[in-house]
């Protein structure tokens, strides 16, 4: 079984807000007075995109993947089949992003990156917000996490994998079953 996390985008966005885990509102709140927040659309230049690819190599301590790879990612964006949200701190650094892809009624959470040393802010709270909110506004009906995983699982997930999806599941609205079956 592969569980599977997702916001219900036809829910008013106050509604959507009120099922956030309880701890999440105020975060998200007080995200929104630190950073300013910027959405990257098909306009978005290289040099954002740059800075987006040098940040997660940085959170990452290392490349994760080709060029090539990034390359595709960014002409999702240009190509108006994805955006970039990114949040500042007050010198204009960016300090969190992510990027979401989108197809004609729901949107997906793809990859993300934040600076390190401000994990003790609210960086990835504000940036689902707003990933939540441009998606609600481009009328998709529905905003893809990721998947939940669990200590149980097989194979064995990463206890970074665990982390993740505990952290995305405090804003999923439900929960998808998926079972796989093998002969």
């Amino acid at each position: 079984v592969i569980h599977n996390l997702n916001v219900d985008l036809k829910k008013d966005l106050e509604k959507i807000k009120l099922d956030f885990r309880k701890s999440y509102r105020p975060l998200v709140t007080k995200g929104d007075r630190i950073w300013t927040t910027k959405i990257h659309t098909s306009s978005i230049d290289l040099l954002t995109w740059k800075e987006f690819k040098n940040l997660h190599q940085k959170a990452a301590g290392r490349i994760t993947r080709s060029d090539e790879s990034w390359n595709i990612q960014y002409k999702i964006i240009v190509e108006n089949r994805g955006f970039l949200v990114s949040i500042y701190d007050k010198e204009s650094k960016m300090v969190g992003g992510a990027l979401i892809v989108f197809s004609a009624n729901e949107s997906r959470y793809e990859s993300a990156a934040y600076d390190r040393d401000l994990f003790d802010m609210p960086l990835g709270h504000l940036v689902q917000f707003k990933a939540i909110e441009e998606s609600k506004k481009r009328d998709f009906d529905y905003y893809f996490l990721g998947r939940r995983f669990f200590e149980s699982d097989n194979p064995k997930p990463t206890k970074k994998e665990i982390s993740i999806s505990e952290f995305k599941e405090g804003f999923a609205t439900y929960n998808i079953s998926r079972y796989i079956l093998t002969k």
